[in-house]
């Protein structure tokens, strides 16, 4: 699906010589990723309009993506199969959020962090083989990824405790680094990670 689509914006490109043959690949690759990303804000626009559940869609997706991006984890075999997969993490983790009890809401959101934590400790990075990183990348994708965790932790904390009317809001965030960090222990699949 994305992959024909960025074949033939590739070629475009080397048509019009606005890029050489020889990176035809690497155009490809960029070109399919950045449709996929694409694609995926939509679904979740569209997922967040329908179900109501913009601010919480949005707390999910700022916190499950941010610290994604450096603590690596589960990959998908395609676009299409991460964009699903994303979609519907995204989705079933947002509509069990809103059905937790206000009273429940701290102490969940307290362990969703404290599991988050614990796993990208133990885990974090997990490289993927399209993606390799030296020993140095490495060790600052595990700080840049435990400094992120940790300061929306304290941000989510700091919101459940002066935010009381809105406490669904840090759940989410809360429940998106929970879901960022459990993809750590995801058994590696044929085109996903290799540590």
């Amino acid at each position: 699906m994305f992959d024909a689509a960025a074949e033939m914006l590739s070629s475009l490109l080397i048509q019009k010589g606005i890029v050489p043959e020889d990176d035809r690949e690497i155009y490809e690759f960029g070109f399919a990723c950045k449709l996929a990303d694409a694609a995926q804000l939509v679904l979740l626009a569209l997922f967040a309009l329908l179900s109501g559940l913009v601010m919480e869609t949005a707390c999910f997706a700022a916190c499950f993506t941010t610290v994604k991006r450096h603590i690596g984890g589960w990959h998908a075999e395609s676009h299409a199969a991460c964009l699903c997969s994303t979609t519907a993490m995204t989705a079933a983790s947002e509509l069990v959020c809103v059905r937790i009890g206000e009273n429940l809401q701290i102490p969940v959101t307290i362990a969703f962090l404290a599991v988050a934590a614990t796993l990208v400790i133990r885990f974090a990075p997990v490289i993927h083989r399209n993606n390799p990183k030296t020993a140095e990348e490495t060790r600052k994708h595990r700080k840049y990824g435990l400094l992120v965790l940790n300061l929306q932790a304290a941000l989510i904390l700091t919101a459940a405790a002066t935010f009381p009317y809105w406490r669904v809001l840090p759940l989410c965030g809360s429940c998106g680094l929970f879901t960022a960090a459990f993809t750590l222990i995801i058994p590696n699949r044929k085109g996903g990670n290799d540590e």
